[in-house]
């Protein structure tokens, strides 16, 4: 589970699969860029990002070549 920070989904959580195929985030047309997640409104790249959770304790991230980049601000455990 991934919570929200900043912006428009502010402190709203987005639920990731644990399926080995995670998750592909993005602003465009679902069906058209493969997306299983999409955020629209928050400046995303149509298909932007895949995040897959690693079968242990953390998540891996593959940004697909976005303008902005990907950012994950990941507290310190115990936080």
């Amino acid at each position: 589970m991934l919570k929200c920070i900043e912006g428009l989904y502010k402190n709203r959580l987005l639920f990731i699969t644990t399926h080995p195929e995670g998750e592909i985030l993005g602003s465009g047309d679902a069906k058209l860029e493969g997306l299983t997640l999409q955020i629209e409104g928050v400046g995303l790249a149509p298909k932007h990002a895949q995040l897959r959770y690693d079968g242990f304790k953390s998540f891996n991230v593959k940004d697909f070549g976005s303008e902005g980049g990907t950012w994950m601000n990941i507290p310190k455990e115990g936080v």
